[in-house]
C-alpha cells in the first residue's frame, strides 16, 4: 500500500501525441478529458499490443476506490471507457493502469 501512495505522488507528465502515424514506444498510454471533471469523464486508452490491463481509481490517501478494468484482455488500438463520479467528494483521485510489467498514472480532479 505504502508503495501505491508514493508511486502515486510522483507523478511525472508524458506527451501522449504521437509525433508520427507511428503507435508511442510505451505499451500502453492513459488520457482523460476532461479534467477537471464534473460528473463524469471519459478514459481513453492506447494500448500497443494486445495484453492485459487493470484500471483502478485510488484517492489521495491511496485507498483504490473504483476497480474499472481488473485483468481484462484488450486488443491493440484505442478503448474509451466513462467513469461516473456522482458519488465521488470534490478532490483530486488517481488512476493507475498496470499494463504487462508498466505501470501509468494519471492525476484526474473531480470538481463540485
Amino acid at each position: 500500500m505504502i508503495a501505491i501512495i508514493e508511486e502515486l505522488l510522483d507523478i511525472s507528465t508524458v506527451d501522449l501525441e504521437p509525433r508520427s502515424n507511428e503507435a508511442p514506444d510505451q505499451h500502453a498510454l492513459i488520457t482523460v478529458y476532461p479534467n477537471p471533471f464534473n460528473p463524469e469523464t471519459k478514459i481513453n486508452i492506447f494500448v500497443r499490443e494486445e495484453g492485459s490491463i487493470s484500471l483502478g481509481l485510488f484517492d489521495i490517501r491511496g485507498r483504490q476506490i473504483q476497480e474499472i478494468l481488473s485483468d481484462r484482455t484488450l486488443s491493440r488500438g484505442h478503448h474509451e471507457f466513462d467513469l461516473r463520479g456522482e458519488n465521488l467528494s470534490s478532490g483530486i483521485y488517481f488512476l493507475a493502469m498496470e499494463a504487462q510489467q508498466n505501470r501509468h498514472i494519471q492525476k484526474i480532479v473531480k470538481l463540485r
